[in-house]
């Protein structure tokens, strides 16, 4: 679902063409708007500078690569600024690509002068994050290609109770299918418990179910965690923007809500608490 990004998206397609000669290609826009899914899907050598400002995995691999993608370009250190600026006069000489990606343009970033320059002469792009009717289509898609026919209604529950952006709903929608496997695999084992009783199951037939179920119950567990983790991340951030709205600090730290939702038990208690406080703080605005 390309929504508002067309032209991005057919911007980028042309550049990665063999044909293009422009060795820069700015990406900017707000988070959740797809910059990073971009990056690591175009198959570059793929830095994030959010986990590594320095750029020093890039020091290290920068001549075993011709096409480099760096992502939250905004946060890259004085040394990692330096690095990027190199790297760019490198692959402008040697015919070499150079994928980037920041939350503003070039021109409104806090880094240096002459690096500012050089992202700014390349093309640039805007992505906008998706409106609410193409999530709901995006998802409709990849709830499709999953093999799951969900109701309109299904998604509009899902997407009115959980976190908005599509990183955070794909992850729910993978969790959704793997627990609709996990049940359709049980169920097939049933019957063939049931069958076992009056006609002995071939061992190959025996063993395949009896490792199945081991395998999708792992894969659940797995999917359970995934979904606590990004309910408790939305929790988290949705926390801060709303006490942070207020003028105040959460009076929760980071590390009380993460114990809370995540820790068995514990959880059943906490995580309502701490809705209900958001709920509480919302309503006080």
């Amino acid at each position: 679902v390309a929504g508002g990004n067309a032209e991005a998206l057919t911007g980028l397609a042309t550049w990665l063409a063999p044909s293009s000669r422009e060795p820069l290609f700015y990406l900017w826009g707000e988070a959740g708007a797809g910059k990073t899914h971009l990056l690591r899907a175009c198959q570059a050598s793929y830095h994030d500078a959010q986990s590594d400002p320095d750029l020093a995995a890039m020091v290290s691999d920068a001549a075993a690569s011709d096409f480099h993608a760096v992502d939250h370009v905004e946060t890259l250190s004085d040394s990692g600024q330096i690095v990027l600026f190199h790297l760019i006069n490198r692959l402008c000489g040697s015919g070499g690509r150079l994928l980037v990606a920041a939350n503003l343009p070039p021109l409104q970033l806090t880094l240096r002068e002459d690096l500012r320059t050089r992202l700014g002469s390349g093309l640039l792009y805007r992505l906008q994050a998706l409106s609410d009717a193409d999530k709901l289509t995006a998802l409709n898609e990849q709830a499709q290609a999953r093999g799951l026919v969900l109701p309109r209604e299904a998604l509009h529950y899902l997407f009115s109770r959980a976190p908005r952006d599509m990183r955070s709903l794909a992850a729910l929608l993978a969790a959704i299918s793997v627990f609709g496997l996990a049940a359709f695999i049980h169920v097939v084992r049933y019957v063939l418990l049931l069958i076992n009783r009056t006609s002995l199951l071939p061992p190959l037939v025996a063993t395949a179910a009896l490792w199945l179920g081991v395998v999708v119950s792992l894969a659940a567990l797995v999917a359970v965690i995934v979904a606590a983790v990004v309910m408790t991340s939305w929790l988290v951030a949705r926390r801060a923007a709303v006490f942070r709205h207020r003028g105040q600090h959460d009076p929760r730290p980071v590390w009380a809500l993460w114990v809370g939702c995540l820790t068995p038990i514990a959880n059943l208690v906490w995580a309502p608490v701490f809705v209900i406080e958001l709920a509480h703080a919302e309503d006080s605005q």
